[in-house]
């Protein structure tokens, strides 16, 4: 009843068990691939609508799934960045690879200053360090527009 594969996971190479259905789910009123899955003492159902994707595709975009959840709890956690603004795509792309720039920026100033890794530690610093210049600037009256204004 059970078939068995094996699949890389995480860079490990493991074997599964999965039983797949093809069910009517009624709350969509469509067909939708169920598949049963046994890996050693963990059971779970994984639900798609791609009936074309085999069983072991499904199983192993699941687990892709862990990784990108912990990229955006990371790109939360030390970029700050709370939400998704970009409505497409494009626009994602753009979003993600700023953020991945900015740490890129982060990763070099720390090497080359304290010639360690980016720690949270130095994120915070040089994030209050560039607050505390944008107070001042504005204090003293020199705002973008004026720096702007100074290249004419």
């Amino acid at each position: 009843m059970f078939e068995k594969a094996e699949l890389t996971i995480h860079g490990k190479t493991k074997t599964i068990a999965f039983y797949c259905l093809d069910l009517l789910w009624k709350p969509v009123k469509e067909n939708i691939r169920f598949v049963l899955v046994v890996d050693g003492t963990d059971r779970f159902i994984l639900m798609c609508s791609d009936l074309e994707l085999s069983p072991q595709d499904i199983i192993s975009i699941y687990c892709y799934r862990s990784i990108i959840e912990t990229f955006f709890a990371w790109w939360k956690r030390h970029l700050k960045v709370y939400h998704i603004i970009a409505r497409s795509e494009h626009g994602l792309l753009v979003q993600i690879l700023s953020g991945l720039i900015t740490y890129l920026l982060l990763a070099i100033y720390c090497q080359k200053h304290y010639e360690e890794r980016v720690t949270i530690k130095r994120f915070r610093e040089l994030r209050i360090k560039i607050g505390e210049k944008r107070r001042s600037r504005r204090r003293s009256g020199i705002g973008s527009s004026a720096l702007a204004g100074s290249h004419h």
